[in-house]
């Protein structure tokens, strides 16, 4: 295993024209399966720990989880703070032993966005970790809240604040079901040339997967955070073995199969971005 910040796998990433999976984790279960998906795919596997997660387990306990599941795996993995809106937030984080840390300041204004992240930056450098912000709103399950990127603001961004990943909003939203984003390519390219920076695309569970390999192999995409695509499958396969097995109440036996049917969709989506 190697614990790493997000720097080397997006270069890995840029080099090798691939796309990285940002893993959203709410349990044991699903970063078990997915830090063995990235082993068998031979890949780098981004753990991440939004709000919701760490509203249900706290910060400690996801921390050591996190460091468990990486000593356990072949690959590299990053432990990342998903939509940190607070400082205090990504210091709590990075002094548990996150690796990287996201600062959602995407409902700030330009000016307040660049300030925030730029204390963010300087915080994450004494501890040699990585940060991703967002510039432009991706919604939440409508996409008329979304508030596209501005190219014209990305280099004024990226220039001032010195992160490593930059959140497009292009088309892209939380929380989809379907895949049936329209992804606005035309912005996606001019913000591609105007930085070198990777770029990330929240929502991904939205999005076709030939859009996905497109994305990662032509417009400078290289992490797609993932998780109600796969999350979804918590709820198919469950209700599938309670009814299966009426008599039994284990939680344990429950939770087999569907740690399985997860390793292997995470196993599939690592294997498309790998080689798109």
């Amino acid at each position: 295993m190697t614990l790493t910040n997000m720097v080397p796998i997006l270069r890995q990433a840029s080099a090798g024209r691939f796309g990285l999976i940002g893993f959203v984790v709410q349990g044991w279960e699903d970063a078990r399966a997915y830090v063995e998906a990235g082993s068998k795919v031979d890949t780098p596997i981004i753990l991440q720990a939004g709000p919701a997660c760490l509203k249900h387990t706290p910060l400690k306990v996801i921390s050591k989880m996190f460091t468990l599941l990486a000593d356990m795996s072949k690959s590299q993995v990053v432990l990342h703070l998903d939509h940190a809106t607070d400082i205090d937030n990504c210091k709590a984080a990075l002094d548990e032993g996150f690796t990287s840390v996201m600062f959602d300041g995407s409902r700030l204004s330009l000016k307040e966005n660049i300030q925030q992240t730029l204390k963010v930056t300087k915080l994450a450098e004494s501890y040699k970790a990585s940060v991703e912000a967002e510039l432009g709103y991706v919604g939440y399950k409508n996409p008329k809240q979304n508030n596209p990127t501005l190219p014209e603001e990305v280099v004024i961004f990226t220039t001032e604040t010195n992160i490593d990943t930059l959140a497009v909003s292009v088309g892209n939203t939380h929380l989809q079901e379907k895949k049936k984003a329209t992804i606005d390519y035309l912005s996606l390219k001019k913000i591609n040339y105007l930085t070198d920076i990777p770029l990330t695309v929240h929502g991904a569970s939205g999005i076709r997967t030939k859009d996905r390999k497109k994305m990662a192999k032509f417009f400078g995409v290289k992490k797609f955070n993932l998780g109600t695509e796969l999350r979804k499958s918590f709820g198919e396969v469950l209700r599938k073995e309670l009814k299966k097995n009426r008599i039994v109440f284990d939680r344990l036996i429950l939770l087999k199969e569907y740690e399985k049917q997860l390793k292997k969709k995470a196993t599939k989506v690592l294997r498309q971005l790998r080689n798109p």
